[in-house]
């Protein structure tokens, strides 16, 4: 229990630190939540917890399917916003595009 604490205050802390730096410059911001900390983390985590390279291998599957997918609701919010949206509708319509994307490529075969 103890691990899964530290676990979910090191992913915390990244998440306020990347918030501060949002405050001030949101594009430095933009580019480190871009940066895969996460994926780093989490494939550390995952060796920490000595897991089997094949369940590393599915996290890099769903990471390229999220990425794919993810590419979709950033261009989608922007597209929206650019287009006088609210925030909230852009944001819908944009996680309506991750779901549709994420869904066609796991028809496709990808992550199986």
């Amino acid at each position: 229990m103890l691990i899964f604490l530290a676990k979910a205050a090191v992913a915390g802390c990244l998440v306020a630190i990347v918030n501060l730096i949002a405050q001030r410059n949101p594009g430095v911001a933009g580019l480190i939540v871009a940066f895969p900390t996460v994926t780093l983390l989490s494939v550390l985590f995952l060796v920490i917890d000595r897991a089997p390279l094949s369940t590393i291998d599915e996290l890099f599957v769903g990471i390229l399917i999220g990425l794919v997918a993810g590419i979709a609701f950033v261009a989608i919010v922007i597209a929206g916003l650019r287009s006088t949206a609210s925030l909230p509708f852009a944001m819908i319509l944009g996680g309506a595009g991750w779901l549709l994307v994420t869904v066609f490529l796991q028809r496709l075969g990808i992550g199986r």
